[in-house]
């Protein structure tokens, strides 16, 4: 640990009554003696009404500074320009740091570098790759810049020891704040690799005086970064029979790099890839991958895809291969099994063959030779004409490779124009007559069924509602005094008077109570079993037994 640092860390922060620290100082280098200094500060609470003053290590604020405020993701950021010449002190070592409000960022020691020589040299670009642009930033000594000494610029390329002359287009010098010259270079590619200086050379002719004019600034290196210049996927060798699962091996492999790359592999069906673990084989200039795949004839058409990931390029380098395994021809004709043509007519029939390798395809009919042969080939098609009334051809098509072999057939037969007009007619006969059929029937099912349903719902209705249960109340009959005959003479009611009440003249009581109580067990008996309706007949009418009629006598 830094022990003078730690040591003034401790004083300072108890002579400023232990503020809390609230934000990070530090600086961008380079950074040079006699030179702009340029501090960065980010508050941990940024608060518009503030302004940071920056210190050195004896607490007093600094003068001949400038300060402006940036954004740096989405967080405020100040940057503050502090000139190391604006007097005599040296602040090589010095510590810094800022105070803002009640608070203060932490304490960074400045380290300073002297020019010497010619002056410093650095590289502005941060990573130098193939085809894009380097910036060399220079900055000359107090002697070169002072005109009275008459010194001469001039950049330099150390590896080739030759001068790098400004041009339109190619080499050009822009001069920045605080005395900084920079060199843009653009388009750079591999063979523009090495190291880069500037030359300072004393313009005086007193040669004995300056024997030696030529000054120099400690050279810098510029490594320009290549991609891969090509990517190679090997394919794998096909096996020779059929098998269920196909172990293959690919090989993917890029050369001529000096970046940070590595071999990816995907497919767009990832299960492919998901128990694999390619071998990697690297070298100084080269990273091959060998992957182990297996799959099945399910997996014909897939895609594999071998990339180059590099860390400092964005561009897709990759290679692709589709999976393609063996398997047996499978066969299609455009025609069924029966072909109707007239005597006249003709037609032509494709054969399609979906196979791995593609199979060679030969037409041929009953007691003839081969008619058509399609080698190597998905499709082949034959003309069948000149077929006479009732004749009838057979024609097969066969399709073969290696592997095996498959056929299809279909029999032309020959009709007259009759029969032909038939055939159409009953091809085109519309469906609409059985689909009308159909749906009248289903209507028909469903108007019967929710027919039953609502009579039986009725029913239970009824039976729930019926008086069977309850006690039967009869009105009060008044029966007038009058001499009993021995007979059981029933007499007629007579004519009813003006309130329309019902006399009775003679009612035989004994067998009134006999009929109700044969009444009340018959329905006792009904509602303690349950009823089955069968069929209901709406148009009949219920007639009464004698012996239920109890109001007979």
């Amino acid at each position: 640990m830094d022990l003078p640092y730690l040591f003034i860390s401790l004083v300072l922060s108890f002579a400023r009554g232990g503020e809390a620290v609230c934000g990070i100082l530090t600086y961008l280098k380079p950074t040079l003696q006699w030179r702009n200094v340029t501090f960065v500060f980010k508050p941990d609470n940024y608060q518009s009404e503030l302004t940071p003053i920056l210190k050195n290590d004896d607490g007093k604020p600094l003068l001949d500074i400038n300060a402006y405020r940036t954004e740096l993701n989405n967080k405020v950021v100040y940057h503050i320009v502090f000139n190391t010449s604006a007097d005599t002190t040296d602040y090589d070592k010095k510590y810094f740091f800022v105070s803002y409000g009640e608070c203060h960022s932490n304490w960074t020691r400045l380290n300073l570098e002297a020019l010497s020589d010619c002056g410093y040299l650095y590289i502005r670009t941060k990573v130098i790759t193939a085809g894009g642009t380097v910036e060399l930033g220079y900055f000359p000594t107090s002697s070169v810049l002072n005109t009275e000494d008459s010194y001469v610029r001039q950049w330099y390329n150390a590896t080739s020891s030759s001068d790098m002359h400004l041009s339109d287009g190619y080499l050009s010098e822009r001069e920045d704040p605080n005395w900084e010259f920079v060199l843009t270079i653009p388009n750079v590619n591999r063979w523009m690799s090495g190291n880069y200086s500037v030359r300072c050379t004393e313009g005086r002719t007193d040669i004995k005086k300056y024997p030696d004019g030529n000054k120099f600034t400690q050279p810098v290196e510029i490594a320009v970064i290549d991609p891969p210049s090509e990517i190679f996927l090997e394919e794998p060798v096909l096996p020779s029979k059929l098998q269920d699962i196909y172990h293959l091996v690919f090989t993917c492999e890029i050369k001529d790099f000096n970046d940070d790359c590595s071999l990816q592999w995907t497919s767009d069906k990832p299960s492919l890839l998901r128990d694999s673990n390619p071998t990697k084989r690297t070298n100084v200039k080269s990273i091959m991958s060998i992957l182990n795949v297996s799959v099945t004839k399910e997996d014909f058409g897939k895609v594999l895809v071998c990339s180059a990931v590099c860390s400092s390029f964005q561009r897709n380098i990759s290679k692709s291969h589709t999976l393609m395994v063996p398997y047996l021809p499978v066969l299609s004709l455009s025609v069924g099994e029966e072909l109707f043509l007239l005597k006249d007519e003709s037609e032509t029939v494709t054969c399609s063959a979906k196979s791995y390798p593609l199979a060679d395809i030969v037409w041929s009919s009953e007691f003839s030779k081969p008619l058509r042969t399609c080698r190597n080939n998905a499709t082949c098609t034959l003309s069948i004409e000149h077929i006479s009334v009732d004749e009838r051809r057979k024609y097969t098509c066969q399709a073969s490779t290696k592997f095996g072999n498959a056929s299809s057939s279909f029999v032309a037969i020959g009709i007259g124009k009759h029969e032909k007009q038939g055939i159409k007619e009953t091809e085109s006969a519309s469906p609409l007559p059985w689909i009308a059929a159909a749906v009248g029937c289903l209507i028909l099912i469903i108007v019967i069924a929710g027919s039953v349903i609502v009579v039986r719902k009725r029913n239970v209705e009824t039976n729930e509602t019926s008086p069977g249960n309850e006690d039967i109340t009869y009105a009060q009959v008044v029966k007038p005094p009058t001499k009993r005959t021995p007979e059981k003479t029933r007499l007629a009611p007579t004519q009813a008077t003006s309130n329309d009440t019902l006399i009775y003249a003679d009612l035989d009581i004994e067998h009134l109570e006999e009929s109700s109580k044969a009444v009340a067990n018959k329905k006792q008996s009904t509602d303690s079993e349950p009823v089955e309706y069968v069929e209901i007949n709406f148009a009949a009418r219920a007639q009464i037994s004698e012996s239920e009629n109890i109001y007979q006598n």
